[in-house]
């Protein structure tokens, strides 16, 4: 499966609450969300970005533009090299004005 039995759970649950409204995509890379420029020069970044996915997106329906990103925090988000990879991944969103909203599993 392409998700976890936590995510396959948390993913009925967003369908239960949210499926009316909206389309939800599992396991998205960033790089289908953003937009990076072309320049060579950000060959790096484009890569940087393309290596990282997140949980969940919530599209609307009608146009598939992304109206909110789910991320699921297990206990690995509480290691230093994951709360970097956090922080780049809001930051990310943020300054493309893309919500984003973090659950806690236990």
């Amino acid at each position: 499966s392409i998700m976890t039995p936590a995510e396959q759970n948390f993913f009925r649950q967003l369908q239960q609450e949210y499926g009316e409204k909206y389309l939800i995509f599992p396991q998205i890379n960033l790089d289908k969300l953003l937009e990076v420029d072309g320049n060579k020069n950000n060959y790096r970044a484009r890569n940087r970005i393309a290596q990282k996915s997140v949980d969940f997106i919530l599209a609307d329906k009608e146009t598939l533009s992304t109206q909110l990103v789910v991320e699921l925090d297990d206990w690995t988000h509480k290691l230093d090299t994951r709360k970097r990879r956090d922080e780049f991944v809001e930051k990310l969103l943020e300054d493309s004005e893309i919500e984003i909203q973090r659950f806690k599993l236990d």
